[in-house]
């Protein structure tokens, strides 16, 4: 089922709060900004990911371009 797995909201929030994060962390691309935020979110992710079976995690950002467009983040889960 498409967007079965998808890190956010209730499903995010314990997961963030165990890294010491607020569970409307992810609401504003404001944690992108922040390296230790940011590896805290990354930290947060490869928990939930584990917790749902992945045995293969590549998480990645692209930086911003030269027009100041964010071209989005993007994180990969291989599902056993």
């Amino acid at each position: 089922l498409y967007g079965k797995h998808l890190f956010k909201g209730d499903i995010s929030a314990p997961y963030l709060e165990r890294h010491g994060l607020n569970r409307d962390t992810l609401s504003t691309s404001d944690w992108t900004k922040n390296g230790e935020t940011a590896d805290r979110v990354a930290a947060a992710v490869l928990d939930w990911a584990r917790d749902n079976g992945a045995s293969v995690y590549c998480h990645w950002f692209q930086p911003l371009g030269a027009n100041s467009v964010r071209h989005g983040n993007s994180a990969q889960v291989q599902m056993r």
